[in-house]
């Protein structure tokens, strides 16, 4: 008898084995429907490796395999995905990717991280715990979703230029504005804040604090910070492209989250051009934007700067150069100058109010942006008289 029931209990554990199996399987789903895989995804430090083919296939791309590189390059629409097995660093149009794993060939079959390829690729990707199921939305699928519940949100807090604290379904939530990039104004390192995060700051404080706003998702819904990441808008324009129409934001997009760049680096290019708001302040220069230049184009070398010739009330000096103006005035008064170009008064270092020497003599030196566009700007000076120069920029 007891020979017969361990017969028994050993026969039922052989056939139970392959229904254990398939229960702690990782399965895909692409658009609430499974993807057939010939071979079963593989999980490597965490992350989902799934074949090679049948991901870039499924989400409609167009596969080319360089075998003697071990080299795959996936083409959808704009998009360009390059990834070498074994190599942690992909390319996403030409913009480099690190990954947390790499794409491996295990039992001569090549597996690719799924999550990387799908986002890539313009999709969402959630995991679902409970049926070890990694969910993909294609960008329809989420589109229609984001369209679906689209709704207002409070704004309880301007952040920063680019961060804002909402309310959201029930809890405050930060939001950080895709494709933009304000200068700093509270970051924990001090030396990392500037005056140009301020005035963009207090921009967006005066346009959104205390609004009611709309918010577009992206591929991605969160950074690696916990904070939504989206596009705003408030009374149906988009505050992003506000914040680079204006001039106090430059363009700062990373894969997949590109909806909108090609049109983010026009608007930046205009604004730059017409040295709207912080582009007409001495520091920020053009060399710091996203711009559209030739590849290995050769550098130019650098012009000798003449000095800054002042000649009675008017001061000469050329873009990108230096400045210096000299007064005599009141011994121990303090003086404030203020230099005004076509966007406002200028916030550029060097021109902070000073007193006079024991002699009556103040000097201030600034630099006069190298985007700044030739004319005749306005210089004024206030202590116990006022002073008017003209700033001549050549």
């Amino acid at each position: 008898m007891k020979r017969l029931i361990t017969s028994i209990i050993i026969v039922m554990m052989i056939f139970s084995l392959p229904a254990a199996a398939a229960s702690n399987e990782i399965k895909i789903t692409l658009d609430e429907k499974q993807l057939q895989l010939d071979v079963p995804p593989t999980v490597v430090e965490g992350r989902t490796l799934v074949p090679l083919r049948a991901i870039f296939e499924a989400l409609g791309a167009r596969l080319e395999w360089d075998n003697a590189t071990k080299t795959v390059t996936g083409t959808k629409g704009n998009t360009i995905v390059i990834l070498q097995i074994g190599n942690k660093v992909a390319m996403i149009n030409g913009i480099k990717k690190e990954l947390e794993v790499p794409g491996t060939i295990i039992d001569n079959r090549t597996l690719v991280p799924a999550r990387f390829i799908a986002e890539a690729l313009g999709a969402k990707v959630d995991w679902d715990n409970n049926t070890k199921t990694v969910v993909i939305k294609s960008v329809a699928e989420a589109a229609e979703k984001t369209t679906e519940t689209k709704t207002t949100y409070k704004v309880l807090r301007v952040v920063d230029g680019d961060t804002l604290e909402i309310e959201y379904n029930g809890k405050k939530e930060k939001v950080r504005l895709i494709g933009v990039d304000t200068p700093e104004s509270v970051h924990p390192d001090a030396t990392k804040n500037n005056e140009f995060g301020d005035v963009a700051s207090k921009f967006t404080k005066g346009l959104l604090e205390g609004k009611e706003i709309e918010l577009e998702f992206d591929v991605q819904e969160r950074d690696k910070y916990g904070r939504l990441l989206a596009y705003v808008y408030i009374d149906g324009k988009m505050y992003n492209k506000t914040l680079l129409e204006e001039g106090y934001a430059k363009v700062a997009t990373f894969p997949p989250n590109v909806k909108y760049a090609n049109d983010f680096v026009l608007i930046e290019k205009k604004a730059r051009d017409a040295n709207k708001g912080l582009w007409a302040y001495e520091e920020v220069e053009k060399t710091e934007a996203a711009e559209i230049t030739t590849p290995n184009e050769p550098s130019q070398p650098k012009q000798p700067t003449a000095p800054t010739t002042q000649s009675g009330n008017v001061l000469k000096v050329k873009a990108g150069e230096n400045a210096t103006v000299t007064i005599q005035g009141t011994p121990g008064v303090e003086y404030k100058i203020s230099v005004f170009y076509s966007s406002g008064a200028s916030k550029a270092a060097g021109l902070e109010a000073k007193k006079a020497d024991s002699n009556g003599n103040v000097s201030w030196t600034w630099k006069v942006g190298s985007s700044t566009k030739p004319g005749k700007y306005d210089v004024v000076i206030k202590g116990d008289k006022e002073i008017k120069l003209t700033l001549e920029v050549e």
